[in-house]
């Protein structure tokens, strides 16, 4: 092997092992950026969930509140129903005294 030879072969393989670490160094930038990305990603994420937990707990406390105030005009229209029967049983008997007369 004559001195050509072997500085074109040490050339070569040069090459190929800088060929070889250029990519490296081009991949661990990517992963880089993609880790940089899903860490964004991720303070998105927990900043939507944050709101929608905070969401969830206003519409939670007004159906809260829907449902008692159900409960409370229930109990008005029960009563009210209660009052209209006695009235109605009152109006019954009048009628049927102003029929015996």
């Amino acid at each position: 092997m004559n001195l050509v030879t072997a500085i074109t072969l040490g050339i070569s393989i040069a090459g190929f092992i800088g060929g070889i670490i250029i990519k490296i160094a081009g991949l661990s930038m990517k992963m880089g950026k993609l880790t940089q990305q899903v860490e964004q990603n991720e303070k998105r994420d927990d900043e939507e969930r944050s709101h929608n937990s905070a969401k969830f707990s206003e519409l939670y406390n007004r159906t809260a509140d829907h449902s008692a105030n159900i409960q409370a005009l229930q109990v008005s229209i029960s009563t009210l129903a209660e009052t209209t029967n006695r009235i109605e049983a009152k109006l019954d008997r009048l009628i049927e005294k102003e029929r015996v007369k």
